[in-house]
């Protein structure tokens, strides 16, 4: 009898380190798949949050600009929230929200319709135009449109003069 008793208590023993083991492995790929679910969603919280303030900051700037008299279009705004982006820990907006030299020259996030001139104190609007900013329409001949300053920008389509598409 006692030898049944010691094979019954190893059997139960077994089956109890089992169903340790089985817990464990079920805890384990448990964790492992809600552990993946969460930072997948935090992954995407902090990029909604990161939109919403530079929407939201993008807005405030152009808020600022109309309150220092400047001008803007109003069927341009969306276009210019969309396209505001961060440059050196700021949003830039438009060509007032770059705070130095360096970056209003060179306009590393693009926003200026002609280009980005510094005056001394701030940054603006300046008249030339960027290559890529070319208004081919307004060239009204074969010969001002095929100048040397508008090749690979515009090309004569017969009729009048059309912007090459990038």
């Amino acid at each position: 009898m006692d030898k049944m008793n010691k094979k019954g208590f190893i059997g139960d023993l077994l089956d109890l380190f089992y169903l340790i083991g089985g817990t464990v492995v079920i805890i384990l790929v448990a964790s492992l798949a809600l552990n993946t679910a969460v930072s997948a969603n935090n992954q995407k919280t902090l990029f909604s949050v990161a939109e919403f303030e530079r929407v939201n900051s993008a807005i405030n700037n152009l808020r600022v600009s109309l309150d220092e008299g400047n001008d803007i279009d109003p069927r341009n705004i969306d276009n210019m929230i969309k396209d505001s982006k961060a440059y050196q820990g700021k949003i830039i907006t438009t060509c007032l929200d770059y705070q130095d030299k360096t970056g209003c020259e060179s306009d590393p996030i693009k926003v200026a319709v002609n280009s980005c001139a510094w005056d001394g104190e701030r940054c603006e609007n300046s008249l030339q135009p960027k290559a890529n900013q070319i208004n081919c329409q307004d060239y009204k001949t074969e010969e001002q449109c095929s100048t040397e300053e508008l090749k690979g920008s515009c090309v004569w389509g017969g009729k009048e003069c059309l912007k090459v598409l990038e």
